[in-house]
């Protein structure tokens, strides 16, 4: 029996997606940037752990988007011409953008849980900040998780495999 033939290299519905991706995350942390210019401008009287929590964020958010676009840049530049490529290992700062993106998630939720702590004047919102800090900490969890399952899998493809570990969390 002949083995099939494989399919044409479709860049349009992989490489294509994925510039798309950039080129809008690219657009939002342009958002970030100015919105975290304004707050430091308008704001010079707030708290300094406030003021170091935005920091945290925008250089996190600054290291997941050159994470972001050395992986793209790995896959259409270095890559040229070997769509094999994209079925192999998954470059490590790829793997880097997961981890940041649960890391800056994980700082927002709990940031939120603690202003709803401090300005709850009900008892009742006391169970809410503690539930969405378990939360967050599940999140950080799940996240560490995942890209530990990223960096030891032998091939991106094979990422999805690994989805019933996830879910036993």
């Amino acid at each position: 029996m002949s083995a099939q033939p494989t399919p044409a290299f479709n860049p349009h519905t992989t490489l294509g997606a994925l510039f798309l991706g950039v080129v809008v995350s690219c657009i939002l942390y342009g958002v970030t940037n100015t919105q975290t210019y304004i707050y430091l401008c308008r704001f010079p009287q707030d708290k300094p752990a406030i003021k170091a929590t935005v920091a945290a964020i925008w250089a996190m958010e600054t290291a997941h988007v050159i994470c972001v676009i050395h992986a793209v840049y790995v896959w259409t530049i270095s890559a040229y011409g070997h769509p094999e490529a994209l079925l192999g290992r998954a470059p490590a700062s790829l793997i880097t953008s997961f981890l940041l993106h649960y890391l800056i998630g994980v700082v927002v939720q709990i940031f939120f849980s603690i202003r709803i702590y401090r300005l709850s004047t009900h008892p009742s919102c006391t169970p809410i900040a503690y539930f969405l800090w378990l939360t967050a900490l599940a999140r950080l969890v799940m996240g560490c998780y995942v890209c530990a399952l990223g960096f030891a899998a032998p091939s991106f493809v094979a990422l999805p495999g690994h989805r019933d570990r996830v879910v036993e969390l």
